[in-house]
């Protein structure tokens, strides 16, 4: 009989393996099929289960297991390159539609006048700019009011312009508050350092400045998260040029070195060349050592 390490014995035992992993993913996609007439939690614990005993079978039988949200979130993480795009859009639009919780849009005023005075004379913190004043308007309310069934989240009026908000000046108050963070307007954002070097690619991105750590300032940038969430709840279009270095960050994945040249092309190629010398730089000392011996 083979030895459990020899590769007769590997492939006779990954064999049950994959026909478990072929009927789960069968299995899951029957269910995603059905979702639309059945009700989303159960059709979730059904699915849920399924991808803990297949892709976990180290943790024991599936009655001893005890899941926890945490558990959940970090196995779907873990395989979300598996789960079918239409799976995960289901299930992403039963959350937006369950986690809504307002039935109004909040009315805010902004002058667009002011700011460009306050510009002028000298805002440091921006907290007289569109952005900052919808920050003050937006931030201090309960979230769950940003979590309205309303097609737009904020309705605006833009005082001494006129125009009553139909959608139109929503809009225009996102792009215009992007416009902020992307400018010398606030100080929550840099240009990358490919950008200040006039070098690279990506000259356009922007990162979170990360001398921005004054109390007033990390309250913005929890704003911009807020804003994040409403544009991602209502298919807004943000005009943030963040580069994959940032959105990688967001989603918990770890950023690479292809990422770090696509900003800092000066300290990825030093990265890449200290990571290349390295290797070399240990055999040449164990070449030594044997020499020696």
């Amino acid at each position: 009989s083979s030895s459990p390490s020899s590769p007769s014995s590997s492939s006779s035992s990954s064999s049950p393996a994959a026909a478990a992993a072929a009927a789960a993913v069968a299995t899951a996609a029957a269910a995603a099929a059905r979702a639309a007439d059945k009700q989303g939690s159960s059709v979730a614990a059904t699915l849920l289960a399924y991808l803990d005993s297949v892709c976990d079978e180290a943790a024991g039988s599936t009655k001893e297991r005890v899941y926890s949200a945490e558990r959940i979130v970090s196995l779907i993480f873990k395989h979300k390159r598996l789960i079918f795009e239409d799976t995960k859009l289901f299930f992403w639009n039963k959350i937006i539609s369950i986690t809504t919780t307002s039935d109004r849009a909040p009315h805010i005023r902004v002058n667009r006048g002011k700011a460009r005075k306050a510009a002028e004379k000298g805002d440091p913190n921006g907290i007289r700019s569109v952005f900052g004043q919808c920050y003050r308007a937006l931030h201090f309310m309960p979230p769950s009011t940003l979590r309205t069934r309303h097609r737009y989240t904020w309705t605006v009026e833009y005082e001494g312009e006129g125009g009553q908000d139909a959608g139109g000046l929503y809009r225009d108050s996102i792009s215009h508050l992007c416009a902020d963070l992307q400018s010398d307007t606030t100080p929550l954002f840099v240009p990358c350092p490919n950008a200040r070097a006039q070098s690279g690619d990506n000259q356009d991105m922007w990162l979170p400045n990360a001398n921005a750590t004054s109390p007033l300032l990390l309250s913005m940038f929890s704003f911009v998260g807020k804003v994040m969430g409403v544009a991602i709840r209502g298919n807004d279009v943000l005009n943030l040029d963040l580069p994959a270095f940032v959105w990688k960050s967001l989603v918990g994945e770890a950023p690479d070195l292809h990422d770090l040249l696509a900003i800092d092309e000066t300290a990825g190629k030093q990265l890449e060349r200290y990571s290349g010398a390295a290797p070399a730089a240990a055999a040449a000392a164990a070449g030594a050592l044997e020499d020696a011996a």
